[in-house]
């Protein structure tokens, strides 16, 4: 695991971080809710509970989940449409009461007079679709209508029935049932990959907010050594100059250079205050409790070969299978075209039973007895011209194929592309620590021999504040390398979806992080 952190604490840095200060609780724990921890809890941080913290915070992650949600409601409902269905209808009643102008047959004169009727319906509809794209249905139908004439008829009765089979199935034309449900499992599928888009970048984020304060605390260390360091050459000076073989010009060099290195220990704790209080925001913490990070710069290089580098970014990237799902629906979207400007038919058979009377008895016997109601009908529907609207809409498709296509070899070159630049990055990075480990361990050795000479009379101020600011620069610089290395592995794993300390698929290490929701889906 590369740059794995040890919770160490050099004693004399624990010692100003604890001073005057509450006593730091078990708030290190991996707590879920930022919410349990107390006012005035010391929480130290590493990068994984800063993770989960962010991911199960983050209002992202939340509206990602009820997408998700939404999603699989839609491909339920598009699935449904697979399964049979029932329908009722009643009319109860339709009463129509008018006057109109008839002909006497006794007398041939118009006369008018006044007329009511009254209809009472109702019909049941059991539906089965096929996966063919085609639908059986089980129909029954009943009716009573009553027809009265004021004054000049009796009135008339009239009882219907009918139950019967119909079987339709449409034909030259793109199945529109499994279109519906495929579109409804390319959608659910396309969110997923943005929740998990929504996911990296939140560990995108968050690491490197944390490597900033990590950086930040680092910072502020090493001005409170830097001070403390001066303190100690100023009384040293001190001491030299009571003895006479220091100058006052020099103590005061010591004196200018030790407020100077006062000033920078305070701009660096209030830097440091203000990066505290935006990372807490980020993780969705409250301003009431303090946290900080526990700066340990030793680090196991990890071992990256390029080409194992892009085949976990072809494999595991979503940027190649999203342009295959946007391929996929634009096909589909052409068949549905190309099928509006071709012939297309539907094919119906139906196959029942029906009676009919004037009143209820002889409307039983005849449904007892009925007529066979049977059909067959093969209708086609042949577009003949509408001025090349379906044409262009159909080029204009083709165009857009193309630009997908086209699209998909760019994204894998960029894919390629980017994962070299980030893998030489991680390299030049690993390189410089390499070099700057050297480096500090020389400044130190050089300093402490500095620091003994100049006790002992042997070296000038300013030779000794040369070998300060060399220590000081080859530890920031060591610093800078080490947060620019541990950046750009973070880079890394967002352009491979590797978690490459882990060596594992960043999928898994999620999976640690987040814990599913307890609902439907």
């Amino acid at each position: 695991m590369t740059g794995k952190l040890i919770h160490v604490i050099p004693m004399f840095v624990l010692s100003m971080l604890l001073l005057n200060t509450p006593q730091v609780s078990a708030a290190a724990a991996p707590q879920q809710d930022p919410s349990a921890y107390r006012p005035g809890e010391i929480i130290v941080l590493d990068r994984d509970l800063s993770l989960r913290l962010a991911l199960d915070q983050s209002w992202r992650i939340e509206e990602m989940r009820l997408h998700l949600r939404r999603d699989n409601w839609n491909l339920e409902a598009s699935r449904a449409a697979l399964r049979s269905n029932a329908s009722m209808s009643f009319t109860v009643p339709n009463f129509d009461q008018s006057i109109k102008e008839i002909i006497d047959p006794a007398t041939g004169d118009p006369i008018v007079l006044g007329t009511r009727s009254a209809r009472y319906s109702g019909s049941v509809t059991v539906r089965q679709p096929l996966p063919t794209n085609g639908v059986v249905s089980l129909n029954g139908a009943f009716n009573r209508t009553s027809d009265k004439l004021f004054s000049y008829t009796p009135g008339r009765k009239a009882y219907y029935g009918r139950v019967f089979l119909r079987y339709e199935q449409p034909i030259l034309q793109p199945n529109r049932i499994q279109v519906a449900i495929r579109r409804a499992e390319l959608k659910l599928e396309s969110t997923e990959l943005d929740f998990l888009g929504k996911q990296i970048d939140i560990i995108r984020d968050i690491s490197r907010g944390y490597f900033d304060l990590y950086d930040r605390t680092y910072q502020s260390q090493l001005a409170n050594e830097e001070q403390q360091r001066l303190e100690s050459l100023y009384e040293a000076g001190r001491r030299r100059f009571q003895r006479g073989d220091l100058t006052e010009t020099d103590l005061l060099q010591l004196e200018v250079d030790l407020y100077d290195k006062r000033n920078r220990s305070s701009s660096s704790a209030g830097a440091l205050a203000r990066q505290k209080s935006g990372f807490k925001n980020s993780l969705g913490l409250s301003q009431d409790v303090d946290i900080m990070v526990e700066p340990e710069l030793t680090y196991t290089p990890v071992a990256i070969d390029v080409d194992v580098a892009i085949q976990h970014s072809l494999e595991h990237r979503p940027d190649i299978r999203r342009n295959e799902m946007w391929r996929e629906g634009h096909e589909m979207s052409l068949e549905e075209t190309r099928s509006r400007g071709s012939m297309t038919g539907t094919v119906s058979l139906t196959l029942g039973f029906e009676g009919r009377g004037d009143e209820m008895e002889q409307f039983t016997r005849n449904i007892l007895d009925p007529d066979q109601a049977r059909g067959a009908a093969i209708n086609f529907t042949i577009p003949l011209w509408d001025w090349g609207r379906n044409t262009a809409s159909l080029n204009a498709q083709l165009a857009d194929m193309e630009r997908i296509i086209r699209s998909g070899e760019e994204t894998r070159k960029n894919m390629e592309r980017g994962v070299r630049n980030v893998v030489d990055r991680v390299m030049e990075a690993q390189g410089r620590l390499d070099l700057l480990v050297r480096s500090v361990d020389a400044a130190e050795r050089s300093y402490h021999l500095a620091v003994q000479q100049f006790e002992s009379g042997s070296l000038n101020v300013q030779d000794l504040l040369l070998t300060q600011g060399r220590l000081a620069s080859s530890r920031r610089s060591y610093l800078s390398s080490y947060i620019d290395y541990r950046k750009a592995l973070i880079d890394l794993l967002r352009n491979t979806y590797w978690d490459w300390e882990r060596d594992q698929p960043l999928t898994r290490t999620l999976a640690t992080f987040i814990v599913a929701e307890n609902d439907d889906f």
